[in-house]
This record gives structure tokens, sequence and C-alpha cells, in this order.
């Protein structure tokens, strides 16, 4: 669609006073030129036209002919209405494919938390019933009722009331996602009061906290450190000899946007728990919290692209002799 018209004229006086116009029709007016002797013509669009030209002498008599050329500009393929409608089609396609490419996506996104979300409230169901084992349950009120038939009705009483503010707080949290960590030790120190109470003051615990940790604003998952110190408790503490003192340390810190929990105890370590718990039939089921605990982790990483991790390592004296056992756990919060 670029092109030139060269033209020229007869004349017998003065040809270089001889003047021209020329259009082209369907795409210009008349146009009056005197001397060039050429039409140029650019982008011009596709389609059928004529060329027109007349010539006028020196006096400005103007040739009563007018000479046409017919002329035919092609269209580029890009600029067809066909292509165009194609074009469109495809551009209207593929925003389409990218739309359900999107919407899938959502969707699996959606499915697979939905999967993990239930998933995860099944293991927290599992994690309550953990907690609110009938062993744990019996063995409560199994020391309320002797407390009474002792006629230590105090004792009784203040062990009564614990179980009932333990209760409560093992089913107020485990109904939400997150619970404040002052919730959670509450909750803990109150397992650890009762159980240090009906084994008779066998072991004692502690609880430290940092000053960088503020209770109330920091947030985790309901439920991840009891198990781990139900276990140090269970397997640890109660199968140390006689004479020894057993001990729980529960240290709390915050370490950039993570939390760190450490609970260490004295006892017997894990080898010879281990060993201890082989020979016993369904002793596998007090460590079940722990495997629960460890399964909530995993998921709860995936479903909030979270780093949470528990390691544990044994405490050995200078010999190598077991010492007790150490749980590192990192929650992000």
């Amino acid at each position: 669609n670029f092109f030139s018209i060269r033209y020229s004229a007869k004349a017998y006086t003065m040809p270089k006073d001889v003047r021209f116009r020329y259009r082209l029709k369907g795409f210009e007016d008349w146009t009056e030129i005197t001397g060039l002797r050429f039409a140029n013509y650019t982008n011009v669009p596709g389609g059928n036209y004529v060329f027109e030209v007349q010539a006028a002498n020196n006096e400005g008599i103007w040739n009563e002919n007018t000479l046409t050329l017919p002329v035919y500009v092609g269209t580029a393929f890009w600029r067809t209405w066909w292509f165009r409608t194609l074009f469109f089609a495809l551009l209207v396609l593929a925003g389409y494919r990218l739309y359900r490419y999107r919407v899938d996506q959502v969707k699996k996104k959606q499915q697979l938390k939905s999967e993990y979300e239930k998933k995860l409230a099944n293991v927290e169901m599992s994690a309550l019933l953990a907690q609110m084992n009938p062993h744990f349950l019996f063995n409560s009120l199994n020391s309320i009722d002797s407390y009474i038939i002792r006629n230590e009705s105090k004792k009784a009483s203040e062990y009564l009331n614990n179980f009932a503010r333990l209760m409560r707080l093992i089913l107020q949290n485990s109904r939400s996602n997150y619970i404040s960590l002052k919730d959670e030790l509450e909750a803990l120190e109150l397992y650890m009061q009762m159980e240090s109470l009906r084994f008779k003051n066998k072991f004692s615990y502690s609880i430290a906290v940092g000053e960088n940790v503020d209770m109330n604003s920091v947030v985790i998952p309901p439920m991840l450190i009891q198990p781990y110190v139900e276990n140090a408790i269970w397997h640890g503490l109660m199968h140390l000899s006689n004479g020894t003192d057993g001990m729980v340390k529960i240290s709390i810190s915050k370490s950039e946007d993570d939390l760190q929990c450490v609970i260490e105890d004295n006892g017997i370590g894990r080898a010879e728990a281990a060993a201890i718990r082989a020979q016993k039939q369904n002793s596998h089921k007090r460590s079940m919290g722990m495997q629960i605990t460890q399964d909530r982790i995993e998921i709860i990483n995936k479903l909030y692209n979270m780093n949470a991790s528990v390691s544990i390592h044994d405490i050995t004296d200078e010999a190598g002799n077991p010492k007790g056992t150490k749980v590192e756990l990192t929650i992000p919060v």
C-alpha cells in the first residue's frame, strides 16, 4: 500500500507551464500541481480505486478527457476481517482458558486446604481425646476418692477444683485453632500440679517465661506442649529409683518470629524407658499424644505455610550415662 504513479502530457508550447490535477477516487479529493510528474501514496487501505488525472495548458484550459487507471491495493492478512475475527476469538478463548486455569487453581487450593483442615480437625480431636483419655480421668477421680476416704478434705477439694478447671480449659482451648500462650501454660501448670499431687510430690516442676514474651499477645495452636510433658512424667520420672527427686523444667523464649519451648527432665532417658515400655502391654497409648502432636505440626505447617518443628535429645553425664531428656519445640508466632 505504498506506491507512486508517474504521468506526463504533450504540450507544443511552454511545456513547463503545464498544470496537472489528480485524485485517487475513493481515497482523496483533487490535487492541483505544476511541474511535478508523479503522485505518491502511502498507507492506502486495501481495496479497489480509480486514479484520475487531467492536464491544462499554459492558458489554463483543461483537457476535456480524464485519464483513468484502475488501482487494486491488497490488504495485509493481519488487517483482514477474518483474521481480526479469528484473533479476537483466540484472545477470548485464551482469556477463558486463563480464567478457568485460575479458577481450577483456586478450587484445588481450597480443596487441599479443606482436606488439611479436615485432617487437622480429626487430629485435634484425637489430641483432645488423648488429653482426656479414660486412664487420666479415672486416675484423677480415683485420687480424689482416696483423699475423701482418708478425710483429707482440703487436698480433695484442691484436687477437685484443679480437675474441674483443667477440664474446662481443655474443652475451651480445643474449640479454637489458636489460643494465647497464657491459656496454654495455665492448662499445662494445672496438669503438672495434679500429677505431682497424685504422685505425692514425687517430682517438682517449673515454668520460666522470657521477659520478651508477652503471654497475652503470643498465640499458638492449643495442646502442643502437654503431650511432651506427659511423656516426660510417665516415661522419664515415674521410673526413677527411690530417693531421686524428679524435675520437669519448661522454658519459653522468643527469637525473632519463633517461639522456643524447651521441656527438660532428669528422668531415666529414652533408651531405658523404651525397654520398660516394651515389657508392658498397651504402653504405647501413653506416648500416642506425641505422635498426634507430630502429625498436627506437619499438617499445620502445610496448611498455614509455617515451619514449626520439634527435636528430642538425650541428656547424658560425662561418662555417657543417661540423665534425662530434652525436647525443643519451635513454633512460629
